[in-house]
């Protein structure tokens, strides 16, 4: 049986379950052939789950005093992340700037451009007239040219290459970018996304039937997000927009743009409530403490005394099946960044919040926040209701306890930007991974100029206290940084780095740290999901570290978004014990007896299926869209179970009820409309409702996708 109910807070709802529709499916790899070796040379290999056994031995250990116990044992690791350079050559070199103009802003991220299983890095910058694309080479191990790789139409000229995901689903790489008529014009506007054709040349892709495709003329600065935020089962965008207009009239920083049709997008606005503006650096949209959908927006403020909140809740309009999100404020009163004179207990943005990272720090299934502010790092402890828990004085390794003071004993700080949690040492434990580097006004102000700065590793010593090991990492080169960039370059489980450059080249870091304990990755395919899985919940337990939790999407940096893909470290166990994914849609699925190696890719057992995929019929009375139900077990198996499916949003109506077919599935077909617009389905399994709730559109001729 599925016990579950769900709470109203306002037009908020948390889903509280204390049981949940399960289901596991089959856990897929890169190689060819079952514990085979792909063709990046890579260790990914194929495991079938069996699904054998549903137990409860992957429960998350009951919450304490959230601080957690220290880990009992020292650093153990040899080696270092290994610098690869780029084959540049003597053209284009990065701009290094002059005493009034900010430096060139380079950055770098990972991804199989075009879908033949070895990866690539790109690399762009603000500045730059093309983006460059650089091939991991097995044989040598190093990066080699491909300058042919990256092909575009030449009708405008694009710059700032931001993010390098599939967008869409059809397993071909979508880039999102900035661009402009010359090479040196800020701010930047958004492309939207473009898309590769057969032949490999890249074209664009608009976001609606009336934009030309190419430009969204809103201000791109990096600050760019992927999640599903109307929660119907389709990846959205989300894009920062860095102008600040007339400072004191409140307007967007963030304009979320839906997922309406296999290929296209619309433009809502409307879903953020209208607040002072900022110049966002990152945003993202995640679950995180008792919400479903938290919005964080960092970034300069446009005016100092109208900050921006930073913070927004998530809200669902019943009666237009449309997220809202609304300012708010999920810290506590006593947080240390506002104890700051210069704050004076206003919102988060007034200590200029450049980057975030979520991680379950103390292991009790609940993931934390920390963020970097102007010259420290603050942590939040999620718990299981609002506010977080600020735990930065437990820190040891910034202000205002600790200290990055450059050179040591002056008054000038080091600054972060980019951050991400990582288990460097593969012993359970999520440490941090911090870019610095300057900002605008310490480059062009000689009393605050700090100096080169350093990208820090910080080790979690538990109890939310961590100690500085870069020295042991090799990841400690002096210079100026701000973006970082993770994911798996090789394919060996190990997360790699990119950490992009202030006036210099960015770094790539290949992951070539030795220690005996094991580790490995995970990456998501969704089907009744976002078919990446991006805000899906993956809890791994082991006999060799202690429980852990990361969430798919856990790094935000500046400028560069990262590759969707979550590592974990299980100390001396060569096997996890159970591996828990509970997807966006709700579904759990559990796998058993993984191998602690290597990159696994988990496809989730689709759970609603739609006919036609593409979600659209004619308006005209009589076009039906089949909805298709399955309720599965933990196992991945199709069980019986009371099937509900309903539309919440809409005139359409139901041809008959929901009927049992004899493959174990429910179906219920929803006849068309006379006239256009959309319908949101919900469905329950035994009482439940799932989280995802698809829309469906009823289209007049003229408006057929």
């Amino acid at each position: 049986m599925i016990d579950g109910s769900i709470r109203w807070m306002g037009f908020a709802f948390v889903v509280v379950m204390s049981g949940c529709v399960s289901s596991s499916g089959t856990v897929q790899g890169a190689a060819a052939e079952a514990g085979g070796t792909s063709e990046s040379g890579s260790d990914v290999e194929i495991v079938e789950a069996d699904g054998s056994g549903t137990k409860d031995s992957g429960d998350s250990q009951e919450q304490g005093d959230g601080i957690g116990g220290p880990r009992a044992e020292s650093l153990q690791i040899t080696g270092s992340f290994v610098h690869l350079p780029l084959p540049w050559g003597d053209n284009d070199p990065p701009f290094t700037g002059t005493e009034t103009e900010f430096p060139e802003m380079t950055k770098g991220l990972i991804a199989d451009v075009d879908g033949d299983g070895i990866f690539e890095v790109v690399v762009s910058s603000d500045l730059f007239k093309w983006p460059k694309a650089f091939r991991w080479d097995p044989g040598t191990k190093g990066l080699v040219a491909a300058p042919d790789l990256l092909v575009f139409d030449d009708s405008a000229n694009f710059a700032d290459v931001c993010a390098a995901i599939d967008l869409d689903g059809d397993s071909v790489v979508d880039f999102v970018m900035g661009h402009s008529e010359t090479t040196k014009v800020v701010p930047f506007h958004w492309t939207v996304v473009f898309h590769q054709n057969a032949d490999g040349t890249i074209r664009p892709g608009g976001p609606s039937p009336d934009a030309d495709g190419v430009d969204l003329e809103i201000n791109a600065g990096g600050a760019v997000d992927f999640a599903d935020l109307d929660s119907d089962g389709w990846l959205d965008l989300l894009l920062g927009d860095r102008i600040c207009g007339d400072a004191v009239e409140k307007g967007y920083s963030q304009h979320p743009l839906l997922r309406v049709a296999l290929d296209r997008f619309e433009r809502r606005d409307e879903l953020f409530e209208k607040t002072w503006r900022t110049l966002p650096e990152m945003l993202f949209v995640r679950p995180v403490g008792p919400d479903p959908q938290l919005s964080f927006v960092a970034g300069h403020n446009c005016s100092p005394g109208a900050p921006m909140d930073g913070f927004y809740q998530y809200f669902r309009d019943e009666e237009t099946g449309y997220p809202r999100f609304a300012p708010f404020d999920p810290t506590p009163v006593e947080s240390e960044y506002k104890k700051d004179v210069q704050v004076a207990y206003g919102p988060i943005t007034k200590q200029s919040p450049m980057g975030a990272a979520l991680a379950d720090f103390n292991h009790d299934g609940l993931v934390d926040m920390s963020i970097s502010l102007f010259n420290y790092y603050a942590i939040m402890e999620a718990t299981a209701t609002w506010p977080f828990v600020d735990r930065t004085m437990l820190v040891g390794v910034s202000p205002p306890k600790g200290t990055l003071h450059l050179p040591p004993g002056s008054e000038l700080h080091t600054i972060p930007w980019g951050m991400a949690p990582l288990d460097i040492d593969l012993d359970g434990f999520s440490d941090l991974v911090v870019a610095h580097g300057d900002d605008y006004t310490t480059h062009v102000n000689s009393e605050k100029a700090v100096g080169d700065h350093r990208t820090v590793v910080l080790r979690n010593l538990g109890g939310f206290a961590f100690e500085d090991i870069t020295a042991e990492t090799g990841l400690g080169k002096w210079g100026n940084w701000r973006a970082l960039s993770v994911g798996d370059l090789n394919r060996d489980g190990r997360a790699d780095l990119i950490v992009g450059g202030v006036g210099r080249l960015p770094h790539v870091y290949l992951n070539a740290i030795d220690t005996p304990h094991h580790g490995f990755a995970v990456e998501l395919r969704g089907t009744t999901s976002n078919h990446l899985g991006i805000g899906a919940k993956v809890e791994v337990n082991t006999s060799g570290a202690p429980p852990q939790t990361q969430i798919m999407g856990n790094v935000s940096s500046p400028l560069v978004t990262s590759q969707p893909i979550v590592f974990f470290g299980t100390g001396l166990a060569e096997s996890v014990d159970l591996l828990r994914v509970t997807w966006p849609s709700g579904h759990v699925q559990e796998l058993q007896g993984l191998d602690a190696s290597g990159v696994h890719v988990i496809e989730e057992p689709p759970v609603i299926a739609l006919e036609p995929v593409t979600r659209h019929a004619p308006a005209d009375g009589e076009s039906k869209i089949v909805v298709r139900v399955w309720p599965r077990d933990a196992s991945g198996g199709v069980i019986p179970g009371e099937v509900s499916i309903e539309a919440l949003v809409g005139d359409a109506v139901f041809a008959g009820p929901a009927e049992l077919q004899p493959d174990g599935s429910w179906i219920r077909a929803l006849v068309s409309p006379v006239e256009s617009g959309s319908s949101v389905i919900e469905v329950e399994i035994d009482g439940v409702a799932l989280w995802v709730r698809p829309r469906l559109w009823w289209d007049a001729a003229e408006e057929a996708p």
